[in-house]
């Protein structure tokens, strides 16, 4: 950036590049400089990978949902901001093993526990294998597809949450009537956030409202 900016205006870039979602901190094997400079991770400059290549394999997950965008479309930057906010979360929660990236499929631990979001032109799935985790991972991506609906979006983006069962995918609002488990224990909330609540976080405050 200090090359092609001739070190004008770095900061803003970066300011604004993290405030739209198109950037994040990147702290995950950044050592290796001494920590001179910082890393950032630009998510819309990732390949596509596919499984057959060898360099990404899909995790054997146990249990799956999907945000699905088929009465609309998933209009191109979405994802990307999602992989941002997660990465971020990842940072935050230590300790997180290094995140496996590509522009279509992408593995994040969160601590000792990991995820992997796919996506397609209709939808982006998530993957995972601890039912502890579920009901949370859940309400977290749902939260953060809600701050990018609302502020990168302009509140344009339609999408609906539908789980996976034995017997293939129902919606949200069936699974929460049948109180499905990993995804709905007894005692769980409901995961829709409060829209008014997520719209008026800034970026740092909504990341640490999942610590």
């Amino acid at each position: 950036l200090h090359f092609l900016w001739e070190k004008e205006e770095v900061d803003y870039l970066l300011d604004l590049m993290k405030r739209t979602l198109l950037l994040s901190d990147w702290s995950s094997g950044s050592s290796g400089n001494g920590g001179a400079e910082k890393s950032f991770l630009v998510p819309s400059l990732l390949s596509n990978v596919k499984f057959e290549s060898g360099k990404i394999s899909p995790m054997s997950g146990k249990y799956m949902f999907v945000f699905d965008f088929a009465s609309q479309w998933l209009p191109i930057g979405v994802f990307e901001r999602l992989i941002c906010l997660a990465v971020a979360h990842s940072s935050n929660t230590s300790p997180s093993r290094a995140p496996v990236l590509s522009n279509n499929v992408c593995t994040i631990w969160f601590g000792q526990e990991w995820i992997e979001l796919t996506r397609d032109e209709e939808g982006i799935s998530c993957v995972l294998d601890k039912p502890d985790i579920a009901a949370t991972t859940l309400s977290m991506l749902n939260s953060m597809l809600t701050k990018i609906h609302h502020d990168v979006m302009n509140g344009r983006l339609a999408w609906e949450v539908k789980i996976k069962t034995s017997k293939g995918f129902i919606s949200w609002d069936e699974a929460k009537k049948r109180v499905l488990r990993p995804w709905f224990p007894v005692e769980s909330t409901i995961i829709r956030s409060k829209e008014g609540e997520i719209r008026s976080l800034n970026l740092d405050s909504f990341l640490g409202s999942f610590r």
